[in-house]
């Protein structure tokens, strides 16, 4: 069965809707508050280990808007079908070939079923311990009322939201390693017994499984709908306040070097246990590290795992994440780059759509993703080369990883060590 939806309806009202017919996607990000042209523009997704888990899976047409001569009225509208050879390009546009406005999906079945479609396991490094989640379908008629309202998308206090980047701020300051690793304890095992957001009625969380409609358990995000404007409550991360700082990357990685990078991974944490206590390792593989200052306690270790992602282990960067130093050559791990180009040039030879940072990241812009400038490798702007490009004056140097010895990344020294250099 299909459905048609505008490019500016939020993933949300989507799965709600979908839902009212019997219908899902099979897999969704996690945070519902999206457009389905964003999604599409960025390769959004959900496991990242199934077939089938991107939403651009389920795209069979669309309509797009492109740059068009005067006579043609400055705008060409194009509608592709599934048997349109520009499809391809369209279904991950990067936003550069013109604008998506309504978009044609194919969409399942809430009684069809396979095994474990949705597999999603969270790496707590300094805990030791790896947190796995299976979702399965089961026929419609299974009774089940589950809500995941996921807690880090909850709409919180503005108050309590600046009070907790208060203490990450105070944490970093002081060095405080051993604050940070309770902390972070703490919070998972808070998570936990709460089941992580999910409630078997809508309200409780009592045990799993966890049973409901695709449109309530996918994706959640409640926090869009905070009411900033009275400055009562917000996202986390909601910039206008001074919320949580919370650094992301996402790099996908071939189920064939898992296993390498996980080993590397190991022998990192045993060299440098408390450099992983807020650092969460997600599918495939999401980095995730929360801290509030440039640089971060733990610099040198997040630089390393993020290179070793990326040049040792050959990962591909989420179009929609990470900094300049992830898209480093990227686009050459494309073999369908050139296809992709050809089209981008068809639609837009103008460049309309394009800016100076989408030509770097598509090879276009022979000058690189990456900035030389001081302090740059500290906001992920280049892989640094020498002192100057970490904070030297915080004690932060230029050096070679300690397991991927190829990398180069801001490590912080003793004062003592300083003057020695």
């Amino acid at each position: 069965m299909t459905m048609t939806v505008e490019s500016g309806v939020l993933l949300r009202d989507m799965i709600s809707e979908a839902a009212k017919v019997g219908l899902a996607l099979s897999c969704s990000p996690y945070w519902w508050g999206l457009t389905i042209g964003g999604m599409i523009s960025t390769g959004a997704h959900g496991s990242s280990t199934w077939v089938g888990s991107y939403v651009h899976d389920y795209v069979i047409g669309l309509r797009i808007v492109t740059p068009a001569s005067a006579d043609e009225g400055y705008a060409r509208v194009r509608l592709l079908d599934n048997n349109h050879p520009d499809l391809k390009a369209t279904k991950l546009s990067l936003r550069v070939l013109g604008i998506i406005s309504q978009v044609h999906l194919a969409t399942q079945a809430t009684t069809l079923g396979k095994e474990h479609e949705f597999g999603d396991i969270v790496w707590y490094p300094y805990q030791r311990k790896a947190l796995y989640r299976h979702d399965d379908r089961v026929s419609s008629n299974v009774s089940g009322d589950g809500l995941n309202d996921l807690i880090g998308l909850r709409s919180f206090s503005i108050p309590d939201i600046e009070l907790a980047r208060a203490s990450e701020d105070t944490q970093e300051v002081t060095g405080d390693a051993f604050g940070k690793c309770i902390r972070a304890k703490v919070q998972t095992s808070e998570f936990k017994i709460a089941g992580f957001g999910f409630t078997n009625d809508g309200n409780l969380f009592t045990g799993y499984p966890v049973v409901g409609y695709q449109n309530r358990l996918q994706s959640s995000g409640n926090c869009i709908n905070s009411s900033l404007g009275d400055l009562t409550t917000a996202c986390i991360w909601d910039s206008r306040i001074k919320g949580n700082f919370i650094y992301n990357s996402a790099i996908s990685l071939p189920l064939s070097k898992v296993k390498k990078f996980i080993e590397d991974v190991q022998k990192l944490r045993d060299l440098v246990p408390q450099a992983f206590c807020t650092l969460e390792l997600q599918n495939g593989i999401e980095i995730r590290s929360r801290s509030a200052l440039t640089p971060r306690l733990f610099e040198d270790i997040i630089e390393e795992v993020e290179q070793m992602a990326v040049f040792k282990y050959g990962g591909l960067p989420h179009w929609g994440k990470n900094c300049n130093v992830a898209f480093i050559g990227a686009i050459n791990k494309f073999k369908h780059a050139n296809e992709f180009l050809k089209v981008k040039e068809r639609y837009d030879p103008s460049g309309l759509f394009s800016s100076k940072w989408t030509n770097q990241i598509l090879g276009l812009d022979q000058s690189g993703v990456t900035i030389v400038k001081d302090g740059c490798a500290l906001d992920g702007l280049c892989i640094c080369s020498d002192d100057s490009h970490c904070a030297p004056e915080k004690g932060y140097v230029c050096r070679p990883g300690r397991i991927y010895t190829n990398a180069r990344v801001c490590t912080r020294i003793s004062s003592n060590q300083f003057i020695d250099i």
